[in-house]
């Protein structure tokens, strides 16, 4: 395992960094990478006193997720690995599930970029990622679903999540990289478009299965994640959707902020407006 290069960005993320580089394999902490987005919590005192073995990089701002792999991935050289594994930091891997993920690798030849399983309290959050090619806009397959249930999922998918992503190393000597402008949300889903188009399709792993706190779904992220998922959501059909999907998305558009303001959501509007106006990056 000691091809594999573990990368980690985090912003304030004390309350769940332990957990994380606790279920990584003690015999791969000296492969992980912290990428820190300017914490101002005890994120970083934390990984100093007690998981003295990781890398950490520390940022003089935030950069949001995409920017911060992309240095993480820049700074360590990945011709020196065969494979970055990008994680964030509320996951908790179980048993083998790193393994499984690389041996899965393996057998594809490299030919592809791999994620796990993902639960979220004895649910299913993620087997994989769906595009609806009506609106293009990026779902999680069997989000919600009772982990007893029998899941259906094909092994090949639209995209895997950033949460946690295998990415071949070869794939990134070719010089994809993620596309800074979303700085959160969207940028896994256009990176794994731009994969494919270069062979490398998304594959949902099943035997590698991880936890996922998803601290977004907290009440003060709420806002956050609306802005960011209602302005990237359009630039990402922009970028990438069929010209009758783009088509169809300006028309809608007077209904789509008509809904909003309905159900009193003022991030998304604000996400529609910055978009209009072209107003990119971490928003402000």
């Amino acid at each position: 395992m000691d091809n594999v290069a573990i990368l980690v960005p985090t912003y304030n993320s004390y309350a769940v960094i332990q957990k994380c580089l606790t279920s990584i394999p003690a015999g791969l902490l000296q492969q992980v990478y912290i990428i820190d987005n300017a914490s101002q919590d005890y994120t970083l005192k934390l990984i100093k006193k007690e998981f003295r073995e990781v890398n950490v990089y520390q940022l003089n701002q935030n950069l949001g997720y995409g920017q911060s792999v992309n240095f993480g991935i820049n700074q360590l050289g990945v011709s020196d690995f065969k494979y970055i594994l990008v994680v964030n930091p509320d996951v908790e891997f179980h048993s083998n599930s790193i393994q499984n993920l690389v041996r899965a690798a393996e057998i594809a030849k490299h030919k592809g970029i791999f994620g796990p399983k993902i639960l979220n309290n004895n649910r299913i959050w993620s087997t994989g990622g769906i595009i609806d090619r009506n609106r293009f806009t990026a779902g999680l397959i069997n989000f919600g679903k009772s982990i007893r249930n029998p899941i259906l999922a094909k092994n090949e998918c639209d995209f895997i999540s950033g949460t946690c992503v295998l990415i071949p190393s070869s794939l990134l000597l070719q010089g994809l990289r993620f596309f800074t402008d979303y700085f959160m949300y969207y940028e896994d889903v256009e990176f794994s478009l731009a994969a494919r188009k270069l062979g490398y399709s998304s594959f949902y792993i099943e035997t590698s299965v991880i936890g996922h706190l998803e601290i977004s779904e907290k009440f003060e992220f709420k806002n956050i994640k609306n802005y960011y998922l209602a302005r990237n959501h359009l630039l990402f059909v922009e970028r990438n959707a069929p010209n009758l999907v783009k088509l169809r998305e300006v028309l809608r558009l007077p209904k789509t902020i008509l809904d909003h303001f309905h159900d009193h959501d003022s991030a998304s509007l604000s996400g529609i407006a910055d978009y209009l106006t072209r107003k990119f990056g971490k928003h402000e």
